[in-house]
């Protein structure tokens, strides 16, 4: 019976390289003293002439994890006297060259996602809005009297870099923004600490980096804590509240930037505001909030409700999982919808989040995936090229600075966890893993 391992080797080797003359040495030693080799396997059993099967699982985990591997080497410890034998890509003939074929079967998806600290925010700032245009985040607003609420900001997914931009002309949070055209539009919000509700509109030239005013203010009454998602070049403006103790709002506006005109379309199934909205292939779907301003748990909304544009007609195919909350972010990333932390809240005040939840429209299933460090409500997020980012928020003592940025459960075959699946994957298995191929 011959014993052998199947190792790590922790240096790089280049395609051209031989096992004798890798590492600058005799060759690839079993004690490992010049290839840095990490046994993570023993094989045991006779094996005859033949195919057999190895289970590498435990080391593609590893390197997803960010363990160093450049490659396997397999080495019968006791040079082959015991009957196993093979020959090094040294050998004088091809025959006598191994033949190895690595097939990597990914799993069909782990909950193994991340997230990780990116640049902070020069401020702490939380019900804030956020929206994506040509990969920067750009973020509106902050509801933090003692310093600047027309802060206006974006940020730089590949610098990790802030920069700041011109002031909002009239500051306020807890208000709304969507973008078509690379025109940012920014609707509603509350600029004190009491009921001074806005009904007014800006606009932020991202071409011009101007701020624009004249546009037709929100129509019904002016609120807060609403949505605005964009749909093929319209704006849907959803929901709101202006009051402590009155209900929340069911309007459903829709405006044009080509008209700078607004249209009332299909009320909300039931009134929403401290909600999140995502659209998903030219569908709006309603994630979390409130009935009223009050914050009564029995008065939180659990139904996920998507609202068809071209038909101009609701519908609630599902609810939220786990828990009722409000004031929560939501993204889409790798076809999946995530509801990222908020606030789950009651008589007996607030309790801030970490949880994150995942749908797929497609099954209908949600699964709860990677939740954020630390727990926090009034966040913004958004996502760039799959990767989720939450912004700011409240922890329920102080505002946030932070920004998260993660992929909360990677998808099958998304090697490097980049949160997409596509040529990078393959990229990293050739250059991390090392090449197998035949002569």
């Amino acid at each position: 019976m011959s014993r052998y391992f199947r190792g790590s080797t922790l240096a790089s080797w280049s395609e051209s390289a031989t096992w004798n003359s890798s590492f600058g040495g005799d060759g690839v030693d079993a004690d490992g003293t010049e290839a840095a080799i990490a046994e993570d396997s023993v094989l045991s059993p006779q094996y005859p002439v033949g195919t057999f099967s190895i289970d590498v699982t435990p080391s593609v985990q590893a390197w997803s994890a960010g363990a160093m591997n450049s490659g396997w080497a397999f080495i019968p410890d006791d040079d082959g006297d015991l009957g196993w034998r093979f020959s090094s890509s040294d050998g004088p003939t091809v025959d006598e060259h191994p033949k190895l074929i690595v097939e990597y079967i990914p799993p069909e998806c782990t909950s193994e996602g991340y997230w990780v600290a990116s640049t902070q925010m020069s401020e702490p700032r939380s019900q804030t809005a956020s929206v994506v245009v040509d990969g920067w985040i750009y973020v509106l607003g902050d509801y933090n009297y003692s310093s600047n609420n027309g802060r206006f900001t974006r940020y730089d997914p590949v610098s990790h870099a802030w920069e700041s931009l011109p002031d909002i002309p009239s500051g306020r949070g807890q208000a709304a923004a969507a973008a078509v055209d690379g025109v940012i539009y920014y609707f509603g919000g509350n600029n004190c600490f009491s009921n001074c509700w806005l009904n007014t509109v800006d606009a932020f030239d991202t071409a011009t980096s101007t701020w624009m005013t004249e546009f037709t203010t929100l129509p019904g009454d002016p609120r807060g804590f609403l949505t605005a998602t964009a749909v093929s070049g319209k704006i849907y403006v959803m929901g709101g509240v202006n009051s402590y103790t009155l209900p929340t709002y069911s309007y459903n506006y829709v405006y044009d930037p080509a008209t700078n005109s607004w249209t009332l379309r299909a009320d909300l199934l039931a009134p929403r505001s401290h909600h999140a909205a995502v659209e998903f292939k030219g569908r709006i779907y309603l994630l979390g909030g409130t009935f009223r301003y009050a914050h009564n748990e029995d008065q939180m909304a659990s139904a996920v409700d998507v609202y068809d544009p071209v038909a101009n007609k609701w519908t609630t195919p599902t609810s939220l999982p786990d828990s009722l909350r409000a004031m929560c972010g939501a993204a889409v990333a790798n076809g999946r919808i995530y509801v990222i932390a908020g606030a789950r809240q009651s008589t007996g005040g607030n309790a801030p989040l970490a949880t994150v939840d995942e749908f797929d429209p497609q099954t209908g299933c949600w699964k709860q995936v990677t939740a954020l460090p630390s727990a926090r409500a009034a966040l913004t997020a958004a996502s760039v090229d799959d990767v989720i980012y939450a912004i700011g928020g409240h922890d329920g003592a102080e505002a946030l600075a932070d920004v998260l940025a993660g992929v909360p459960r990677r998808m099958r075959g998304d090697v490097n966890g980049d949160g997409a699946v596509d040529l990078t994957d393959l990229a990293e298995l050739l250059a991390n893993y090392g090449r197998a191929w035949s002569n």
